[in-house]
């Protein structure tokens, strides 16, 4: 059974400016307890491919709804490796 969580969520460990980080993929407890971060990006990636022909969207359309949701996005990061949006800010 391990083997197969591994492959479902896997870990990765990262050094970040000299700081071991795990990035994870959200646990159902996470993506419950963090549901508005979430939310407001997913909203935002719907809404882009429902108004765009074959629900294709540009990187830059990406990017246009990733900056429009800056604190969310950076919640969402805080949240994947543990560590505090003013950490991941900096």
């Amino acid at each position: 059974m391990a083997d197969e969580l591994n492959i479902l969520l896997p870990d990765r460990t990262l050094n970040v400016n000299g700081v071991q980080v795990t990035v994870h993929e959200y646990t159902l407890a996470e993506q419950l307890q963090h549901r508005q971060p979430l939310r407001d990006i997913s909203s935002g990636l719907c809404d882009a491919m429902n108004s765009a022909p074959n629900a294709e969207i540009s990187v830059e359309e990406l990017f246009d709804v990733l900056g429009e949701r800056w604190p969310s996005v950076m919640q969402a990061v805080a949240i994947s490796c543990g560590q505090t949006v003013e950490w991941v800010s900096g």
